[in-house]
């Protein structure tokens, strides 16, 4: 049997909330929480659904994307990854993340 990675549940959830309208404020608090500490253990996939889900919000928790930079940039090395890396990028630009200690 194939089981969804702590990672991947948080990714799912993350996707649901994003798509709803109502979504509480409370709600966002909890998942940046999560982001970060999951942040190291996901992979470039992982984090280019995370920081696309917070951007589709307009949720510019510098949190989140500083956590999620810093874990991007630790794994671009393989090449493979490239395209996940286009998707973080895109997502810190559509939130106005702009940090050039991390870039």
């Amino acid at each position: 049997p194939s089981y969804e990675t702590p990672c991947e549940v948080y990714v799912r959830n993350l996707r649901q909330l994003a798509s709803r309208e109502d979504a509480r404020e409370f709600e966002w608090d909890m998942a940046a929480s999560k982001a970060v500490k999951l942040a190291i253990h996901m992979t470039p996939k992982d984090i280019a659904a995370v920081a696309a889900a917070f951007a589709s919000r307009g949720r510019r928790d510098q949190r989140v994307f500083f956590a999620l930079s810093r874990e991007v940039l630790a794994k671009m090395l393989d090449p493979l990854q490239a395209a996940h890396v286009v998707v973080v990028l895109q997502a810190f630009a559509r939130v106005l993340v702009r940090n050039q200690v991390i870039f």
